[in-house]
């Protein structure tokens, strides 16, 4: 998880480096399609991270 604008951070994992991020594909279907994209600065590449409550 690396820090990004507004609150946001990009998601990558260590076989991929800072090369590739966890992005959203934008199909005009159901965008929801995940993939690892080359990084660059889009809003499919910049997530919200909020903490959870563990279930009781």
């Amino acid at each position: 998880m690396t820090p990004e604008i507004n609150g946001t951070f990009r998601l990558t994992n260590q076989a991929q480096g800072e090369t590739l991020s966890l992005d959203i594909i934008n199909d005009g279907k159901a965008n929801n399609a995940p993939i690892l994209a080359k990084k660059a600065l889009v809003s499919g590449q910049l997530w919200k991270v909020s903490p959870v409550s563990p279930c009781p």
